[in-house]
């Protein structure tokens, strides 16, 4: 949670340092425990320690869009339910993997922003961020091809690892381009006929990086 109390550190004064360190809250969780559902809000900010955490809200048919994932080298999160004037997206924050995570509760973050003009500030404009990341999302899913998604994703995970054998499995593809394993399965196969990339269990080959690059520069 350093990083938290680290941005907040100047303007909290001596009792608030005092309420904040005194409320974190250490606790390992195993792999997809739900941290955060909707509707509740005992988590007011959370920090990855180990592991690796999924942030995204569900639409009311079930389908969902992911925002965020969160890990120990990533952002904190801060939950919306600590502003009881917002109440726009029901967030749901699951476990990909068995992970810790340092947090601080929401009475206390509450009680801090209660006092607080300057860490309230803070907050929203962390919280802003937050909800343009779901428009984004939501933006990308309603007007960018699937597969371009798709090519986008394989590419950046590749860019990351520096190799052309990106390690994913089809349902992970589904979750992070917010999609339908069954629809990912027939636009990878496509992509395996143009010769574009090759199958493997759990991986995915990069067979013609040029042509990927090409058919998404300019998203």
């Amino acid at each position: 949670m350093e990083n938290i109390q680290n941005e907040f550190e100047k303007y909290l004064t001596e009792s608030e340092k005092l309420l904040f360190t005194n409320s974190l809250v250490t606790k390992k969780i195993e792999a997809d425990s739900l941290i955060i559902s909707p509707g509740e809000d005992n988590i007011g900010a959370l920090k990855v320690i180990g592991g690796s955490l999924r942030a995204y809200v569900s639409s009311e048919n079930g389908r969902e869009i992911t925002f965020a994932k969160l890990d120990k080298n990533g952002p904190y999160y801060l939950h919306p339910g600590v502003f009881p004037d917002i109440d726009i997206f029901d967030i749901t924050l699951v476990a990909e993997t068995d992970c810790e995570i340092v947090y601080l509760p929401s009475v206390a973050l509450s009680n801090i922003l209660k006092s607080n003009k300057e860490i309230k500030i803070l907050a929203y404009e962390h919280m802003l961020k937050t909800f343009a990341k779901i428009i984004k999302q939501s933006e990308e899913r309603t007007f960018i091809k699937l597969e371009d998604r798709i090519i986008k994703l394989l590419i950046d995970k590749m860019d990351l690892s520096k190799s052309k054998q990106v390690s994913i499995t089809q349902e992970e593809i589904a979750r992070e381009i917010n999609s339908v394993r069954v629809v990912v399965t027939r636009a990878l196969n496509k992509m395996k006929r143009k010769a574009l990339i090759s199958l493997r269990r759990g991986k995915i080959i990069i067979n013609n990086e040029t042509a990927l690059r090409e058919q998404i520069k300019y998203l």
